[in-house]
């Protein structure tokens, strides 16, 4: 069986807006990146993970996933979390 890891990612100027009061949209934007670029880069030592799928719709946040050799899928506008997270399964569950 292969183990996926599915990654659905809120677009850049819509993530961490808990931190709205402490950090401007470019910071947390800048933020996001970082922590996916760190997670990207650990997920190979993770024993028993097979591939990854990030679901976004953020063209940035797409490109950092392939430049790691992920698999980008478009989250469904209007889908919200639930609705990216299906996406993921269902794709991982045909490949």
């Amino acid at each position: 069986m292969n183990l996926w890891t599915i990654l659905p990612v809120k677009t850049l100027h819509r993530t961490k807006s808990r931190l709205g009061g402490v950090l401007s949209p470019d910071e947390r934007a800048a933020l996001t990146l970082h922590l996916l670029e760190r997670t990207l880069s650990l997920l190979p030592s993770v024993q028993g993970l097979g591939e990854t799928a990030v679901i976004t719709q953020d063209p940035l946040v797409a490109e950092l996933a392939l430049r790691f050799g992920c698999h980008t899928l478009a989250e469904p506008p209007g889908s919200g979390l639930n609705g990216a997270v299906t996406a993921g399964v269902d794709f991982a569950s045909q490949n």
